[in-house]
């Protein structure tokens, strides 16, 4: 039965996995004949074209920024009255709010005919140790929704563990069906995607990169595709390693998949991860991955030892010492790069929403 969906977020233009997701849903929600808007509360300064599916409708509060995301935009009486005429729009259905903060705006606008979903796009470890403000909003809050979810089983059951009893776990979806294009024994290219941010430690990539670069006979290089503010210092760090001309920074690209056909290997070592879009996007076309443990969701997306390799969160050495096994294994990185590709189809679109559909049968009964 078609229903109204909106799903809110502090902003939905922005190039980053989190809001590909909003945009993928929304799409696949609106095939599915579902009423679908994606609702952003401000335009951030650079917004990213996302390419609009005609199924879903799209509204950003404030074209302009309107202050820290720490004061509630909603609390506004404008922005307060905009959301409650948009919600008024459905008769019955659901609201989908990205975010502890959405979560949070949202409570000030009433809408008792809309069933409230909330979201969380990062890990239990993130929340407890690096943003204990979700945490303390995650526990306060979502437990006064209809349903709370998160990205991996362990993610739930530990979030349950924190008074959040209505807790279920739906991963993120693939923007397209998995097909094993990537001839990852044939390339020596190490590539990772992703924003140039202190978060996803690219200073410690470099750093295995380089001890592991020497400890094979061929050259390899690594690319690494995205921009954002630490790209400076990345490049001085690739100097001080002595790598600098073989780690290459491709800048933003829209082509992304271009670059995990032409690699042999996928590195991850981000400090904290939900479920990570460019993991799950790499194994989907066939590429094995080394990657920090660092969530559920990322040992969902890395069978370890069998579709990618997985070190210890933060070790360089193990990371280095993952590189190099690959790196010398043409024939294994081909084997794990088609397990890969194989391990993720169930994150394929139809069976993420066949999962909000029975989380929605859920909420009706």
């Amino acid at each position: 039965m078609s229903k109204d969906i909106f799903i809110l977020a502090p902003n939905i233009d922005n190039l980053g996995g989190t809001q590909r997701v909003f945009h993928v849903l929304a799409q696949g929600f609106g095939v599915r004949g579902h009423r679908v808007r994606l609702v952003g509360i401000e335009r951030v300064q650079s917004p990213f074209g996302f390419d609009d599916g005609l199924a879903y409708e799209k509204t950003i509060l404030y074209r302009e920024r309107r202050g820290r995301r720490d004061t509630p935009a909603v609390l506004l009486a404008d922005a307060r009255k905009r959301l409650t005429e948009l919600f008024a729009q459905a008769e019955s259905g659901y609201l989908i709010l990205g975010t502890p903060w959405s979560v949070k705006w949202a409570s000030a606008v009433p809408a008792p005919h809309l069933s409230r979903i909330g979201q969380y796009h990062s890990s239990y470890e993130h929340a407890k140790f690096s943003s204990p403000s979700h945490l303390e909003l995650i526990r306060r809050l979502y437990p006064n929704l209809a349903k709370s979810v998160f990205l991996s089983e362990d993610d739930a059951r530990s979030f349950s563990r924190h008074r959040v009893p209505n807790a279920r776990a739906i991963g993120n979806p693939l923007t397209f069906e998995p097909e094993c294009v990537a001839t990852p024994g044939q390339s020596r290219r190490i590539v990772t995607v992703g924003r140039l941010a202190t978060i996803k430690r690219y200073d410690l990539l470099i750093a295995a990169f380089a001890r592991a670069s020497g400890e094979v006979p061929e050259r390899w290089e690594l690319h690494l595709v995205g921009d954002g503010y630490e790209e400076e210092q990345l490049r001085a760090c690739a100097a001080e390693h002595g790598v600098t001309d073989r780690v290459i920074f491709q800048g933003r690209c829209k082509d992304v998949h271009s670059h995990y056909r032409d690699a042999a290997i996928f590195a991850l070592s981000s400090e904290h991860e939900g479920h990570p879009m460019a993991l799950a996007e790499a194994a989907a076309l066939g590429l094995p991955s080394v990657a920090f443990g660092v969530s559920g969701g990322v040992k969902n997306l890395v069978a370890d030892g069998v579709s990618g390799l997985l070190a210890p969160p933060g070790d360089v050495g193990a990371f280095a010492d993952a590189l190099v096994r690959l790196m010398r294994a043409p024939e294994l990185r081909a084997r794990m790069g088609s397990t890969a590709c194989d391990h993720v189809r169930e994150f394929s679109l139809e069976k993420i929403l066949d999962k909000w559909d029975s989380l929605f049968a859920e909420i009706q009964r």
